[in-house]
């Protein structure tokens, strides 16, 4: 199947008011890969385990994730490279005080794996205290967990969206995904 996309207009710049206008590709999604079926054309692909697999998949979206956090661009041979991309809470203009608290990593999700059991319910349950630990962990940003606004304990498998407190009157999100 062929890549689909969709022209958009390039953004004119004071110097190129008068010029005509000019367009650029843009890709339009067909679809997503979830990690198990990923999982599953590499188990056919070649002779590695579910589990080995599972491994070598988790180890590598951690690494990749902390050094995306570090700022630093990654390099998968056959695949491509993977850049930290920022984005900001607001919008942001050469008047607006403080922009740096304005400014934000894009697309962090924490992932915490946990045992469960049926339902999707987990043993135990993710608190503030365990998502600083691993935002630290994963991405070396410490956050106290006193500004982690959970409502109450994640106790079921899945994509949660979390409140931080960053600074006065700014607050970012954050989605934890237990696994």
């Amino acid at each position: 199947m062929a890549i689909l996309f969709d022209w958009y207009e390039n953004p004119k710049t004071k110097d190129k008011q008068g010029e005509e206008l000019t367009l650029h590709p843009r890709i339009k999604l067909n679809g997503s890969t979830t990690t198990d079926e990923l999982r599953r054309h590499i188990q056919e692909y070649c002779s590695l385990t579910e589990t080995d697999v599972l491994a070598v998949l988790d180890a590598l979206s951690h690494f990749v994730g902390r050094e995306l956090g570090e700022g630093r661009q990654v390099h998968l041979d056959g695949i491509g490279y993977f850049v930290p991309t920022l984005t900001c809470t607001e919008p942001v203009t050469l008047e607006t005080k403080r922009k740096s608290t304005k400014v934000k990593l894009k697309n962090i999700t924490l992932k915490i794996s946990v045992k469960s059991g049926e339902n999707q319910k987990i043993f135990g349950s993710i608190t503030a205290k365990e998502i600083a630990e691993n935002l630290k962990e994963q991405y070396k940003i410490e956050i106290d967990k006193k500004k982690i606004d959970l409502k109450e304990p994640i106790k079921v498998l899945g994509v949660t969206t979390v409140s931080i407190k960053l600074f006065e009157g700014v607050v970012g999100s954050l989605k934890v995904q237990v696994l």
